[in-house]
């Protein structure tokens, strides 16, 4: 999907994504969130903070209507990527799996808050291109797909005693 959107069909995507995250995370025991073994020595609370970091900055984007966000925008994606997930690997898990359902809400809700219109034309976001579609911005629904197929390969790894 790369030409307009519908803010329905948007978020019955982003919805899609969560579900089949969410049904991937029940499937985890608590005592394996922490391994390593994803992508890059990452666990499943790694994966969780990355996610919740990436859609939290989308609720600030969203809300100014201003392509806004982090410092760490500026880095490539892996150290982007790595700095995320130095600054959350002390953190407990209960408190990255509630941060990561409580910005999960308020990303639905202001993907919600956009019109169809401010979706699919840059011009509503100071300083976004005028080529690019701002959802596109919000939502890569490869990314999600992504990581919980990484969870997925790895569960059934490690369930396998591999």
């Amino acid at each position: 999907m790369i030409g307009p959107i519908t803010r329905a069909e948007l978020l019955a995507s982003i919805r899609r994504g969560h579900d089949r995250w969410a049904a991937v995370l029940a499937e985890v025991p608590p005592a394996w969130m922490t391994e390593p073994g994803l992508p890059g020595g990452w666990s499943v609370k790694d994966v969780l903070a990355h996610i919740a970091w990436g859609q939290r900055e989308a609720v600030g984007l969203i809300r100014a209507r201003a392509l806004v966000g982090s410092e760490l925008w500026r880095l490539s994606d892996d150290e982007r990527n790595a700095v995320v997930v130095a600054q959350n690997r002390g953190r407990p898990l209960d408190e990255v799996r509630e941060e990561a359902e409580r910005v999960f809400r308020a990303y639905v809700a202001s993907v919600e808050s956009l019109s169809e219109e401010e979706l699919n034309n840059a011009g509503h976001f100071a300083g976004m291109p005028n080529d690019w579609r701002p959802w596109r911005t919000v939502h890569d629904p490869e990314h999600d797909a992504h990581h919980t197929a990484d969870v997925r390969t790895w569960l059934d790894a490690r369930r396998r005693g591999a």
